[in-house]
C-alpha cells in the first residue's frame, strides 16, 4: 500500500467516524419528532371531541333560551 491509497483510506474512515455518530443523533430527533406529532395529533383529536360534546350539549340549551323569545315574539306580533 503506498501513502497515497492510506491517507485516503484514512480520511474515509475519519469521514464515517463523524457521519455515523451524526446520522443516529438525526434518527434520534426523527423519532422525537414522531412522537411529539403523534401526542399532539392525540390533544387534537381529543379537544375536536370535547368541541362537539360542547356543541352537543349546547344545542337544547340554546334552543330552550330561544323558546320563550320565540313565544313573546309570537304573542307580540300575534296579539
Amino acid at each position: 500500500m503506498n501513502v497515497s491509497n492510506w491517507k485516503i483510506g484514512t480520511r474515509r474512515s475519519a469521514d464515517f467516524s463523524i457521519v455515523l455518530p451524526a446520522s443516529r443523533e438525526q434518527e434520534m430527533d426523527t423519532e422525537q419528532i414522531d412522537q411529539t406529532v403523534a401526542q399532539m395529533d392525540t390533544v387534537v383529536q381529543q379537544n375536536a371531541a370535547l368541541v362537539e360534546r360542547l356543541n352537543q350539549a349546547h344545542r337544547p340549551v340554546s334552543t330552550q333560551l330561544a323558546l320563550p323569545h320565540r313565544r313573546q315574539g309570537v304573542l307580540a306580533g300575534g296579539g
